[in-house]
């Protein structure tokens, strides 16, 4: 009989090497991360057993400064009926932990630290398990010594502490406006311009971030960034409708020198709104985007 359970601190080998050997070691130094950072805890990550024979595995994730879980991680079984019930019982255990939503991200093509083979039969999963496919995007990485293009003087940047909260909420409502993002436009129709507005404002918070690495220019665009994983991630940008779109690039370059001093490595990518996969709209009847990988 299949038991799913949560594993215990020394187990922590035995649950990385679940997906197999070849990737184990990479996952282990994972999960050792996300634990010391409190984006995982032991009672979040699970072993599907039969017997003592290890039959999948699935996790949960979460932004280190919440306590309610966000994502399902590190999904994996070679039967598709235990990978099937997984995810359920992820979803039991976020309710209980007082998850009103849940995501999940799904890589292509597989990459570290998840290493997400076979994205079509996982992506089967997730759906049969109520994650709705919300969106595909792409992303993209540069080293953060790499050089930036000049950033025209006609662009003035002000910061959160030098316009306050408003400037910012009023940028990223103007932005989302035109926004081709089926997320954005399925979350304004749902909470209004304003209330989507407030929505990305309050989650781009979540993240760990300083102020200076929140920049906008009146008029003519927004755009900000935090700090995940040892890499810079370049988070929300935009320009409103009469401005070049060209300035965005001076958005993304911009916002990417103000955090390479102190990483190695800067990504633009959305996590908020970045997967191929999004959620369980179980949770509390309302559905919602993967999150970042986590």
């Amino acid at each position: 009989m299949t038991r799913i359970r949560p594993i215990s601190a020394g187990e922590l080998p035995a649950f990385a090497s679940a997906a197999g050997a070849e990737h184990a070691a990479d996952q282990q130094t994972y999960l050792a991360r996300l634990l010391e950072q409190r984006a995982t805890r032991t009672e979040w990550c699970y072993l599907a057993e039969d017997h003592g024979r290890n039959l999948g595995r699935v996790a949960l994730w979460t932004l280190p400064t919440l306590t309610r879980p966000e994502s399902v991680i590190l999904l994996d079984s070679d039967d598709d009926a235990i990978a099937g019930e997984l995810p359920a019982h992820a979803i039991t255990v976020a309710r209980q932990a007082g998850a009103e939503t849940l995501g999940s991200v799904l890589d292509e093509p597989a990459q570290s630290p998840r290493w997400q083979a076979d994205p079509e039969r996982r992506a089967g999963w997730l759906v049969a398990a109520g994650f709705p496919v919300r969106r595909a995007t792409s992303r993209w990485e540069m080293a953060a010594d790499a050089g930036s293009p000049a950033i025209p003087d006609r662009l003035l940047f002000r910061t959160p502490s030098d316009v306050g909260d408003a400037a910012f909420l009023d940028a990223i409502e103007r932005v989302s406006a035109g926004s081709l993002d089926l997320y954005t436009r399925s979350e304004r129709g749902r909470l209004g311009a304003s209330g989507e507005a407030r929505q990305t404002w309050d989650d781009l918070r979540d993240m760990e971030w300083q102020p200076g690495w929140w920049e906008l220019a009146f008029g003519a665009r927004t755009s900000s960034a935090y700090r995940y994983e040892g890499a810079g991630i370049l988070d929300f940008g935009g320009v409103s409708r009469h401005w070049w779109a060209a300035d965005i690039a001076f958005a993304l370059a911009d916002a990417r020198r103000s955090v390479a001093r102190s990483l190695t490595t800067a990504r633009n990518r959305r996590p908020r709104k970045s997967c191929v996969s999004a959620p369980a709209g179980s949770l509390a009847g309302d559905a919602w985007h993967g999150r970042r990988g986590r």
